[in-house]
C-alpha cells in the first residue's frame, strides 16, 4: 500500500502549524522507524518558511488546493495532532466522510462525539499517537473498520438530513410540551 499520512488545514493558523511541527518533530520519526516509506502530506496554504524547510522525501507541503479530496483520499491515515485550539475540527468530519481513518488528540476530538477506538483513535501522548498511526498503516482491515464506522457516524450525525431530523424532533417536542 501507499503509506501516506495526511493533514488538512490553513498553515497560517497557529494551532495547525504547531500541530504539524509537533507531528514532524515528535511523531513522524517514530512512525518512520517502523514504516520507513511513510510520507506526510500537509494540505493547506500558508506554511512558514521555517516549516517548509522541513520538506523532505517523507514530508510534502502540498499547499492550497481547489479540491482537497484527491489528496486526503490518497492517504491511508488522516492525522489531527492538535495541541490547542477550539471549536469543531471540521477537517476530522471531512476525513470521516471521505473514509480515511483518523488519529487525533483530545483537542482535535472536541465537540465531536465519535467513539474512541471505534470511529477514530484519540491519543494525546506522542508514542501512543505514533503507535496508532503505525497500526493503521500496517493493517488494511483495521483501516477499513475505522473508515466504515467513521463514514456511517458522519452520515447519521453530521449531514443536512441529520440536522433536519434533529430540528424536527425539537419542534415536535416543543409542540407536545406547549
Amino acid at each position: 500500500t501507499d503509506n501516506k499520512i495526511a493533514f488538512l488545514g490553513a498553515m497560517s493558523v497557529a494551532h495547525n502549524s504547531h500541530a504539524c511541527s509537533f507531528f514532524i518533530g515528535e511523531v513522524l520519526p517514530i512512525v518512520l522507524s517502523a514504516v520507513p516509506d511513510a510520507k506526510f502530506l500537509i494540505v493547506g496554504g500558508g506554511a512558514s518558511e521555517r516549516l517548509r524547510q522541513l520538506e523532505s522525501e517523507h514530508i510534502e507541503f502540498v499547499g492550497r488546493v481547489d479540491d482537497v479530496r484527491p489528496y486526503v483520499q490518497s492517504a491511508s491515515v488522516f492525522v489531527c495532532p492538535l495541541q490547542f485550539g477550539s471549536g469543531i475540527k471540521t477537517k476530522n468530519l471531512e476525513a470521516m466522510a471521505m473514509r480515511v481513518p483518523i488519529v487525533t488528540t483530545s483537542i482535535g476530538a472536541e465537540n465531536i462525539d465519535a467513539k474512541n477506538g471505534f470511529e477514530w483513535i484519540i491519543e494525546d501522548q506522542r508514542d501512543k499517537f505514533a503507535d496508532a498511526v503505525i497500526r493503521l498503516l500496517r493493517s488494511e482491515s483495521l483501516r477499513e473498520k475505522y473508515s466504515e464506522a467513521a463514514q456511517k457516524y458522519v452520515r447519521e450525525r453530521w449531514t443536512w438530513e441529520a440536522a433536519e431530523r434533529s430540528f424536527n424532533e425539537v419542534l415536535l417536542y416543543l409542540r407536545l410540551t406547549s
